[in-house]
């Protein structure tokens, strides 16, 4: 089932040092809003955090958005980023920071610089 990004309570995280929100549930991407960019995440067998991907179908295990494309802060920042030729992210424990907070979409949109 795929939830209204309005409805949705995310937890605030970095990813590669970039600001971004993360849900276990799976978006509805016609609610989005221009210039707001959504990646899902996939875990391996264990169930850990394994990859950043456009689309999981299999091993789901939620969403993250952010106000800047991954990829290019990504080339930005890494000089050799690990993003496979079918466009998924390599992620790993260390890929992405809980800061303990807590917002919906409308006050992490009026938080645009």
């Amino acid at each position: 089932m795929k939830t209204d990004i309005k409805d949705i309570e995310f937890e605030e995280i970095e990813i590669f040092g970039l600001p971004a929100l993360y849900t276990f549930l799976r978006i509805d991407k016609s609610t989005l809003p221009q210039n707001i960019f959504v990646y899902e995440v996939r875990s391996d067998e264990n169930g850990a955090i394994a990859t950043l991907e456009k689309y999981v179908a299999v091993n789901f295990i939620g969403s993250i958005i952010t106000q800047e494309s991954i990829e290019k802060h990504l080339l930005a920042v890494f000089p050799q980023p690990c993003i496979h030729d079918d466009g998924a992210i390599e992620l790993d424990m260390f890929s992405l920071n809980f800061l303990g907070f807590s917002r919906n979409f409308c006050e992490y949109e009026d938080s645009k610089v």
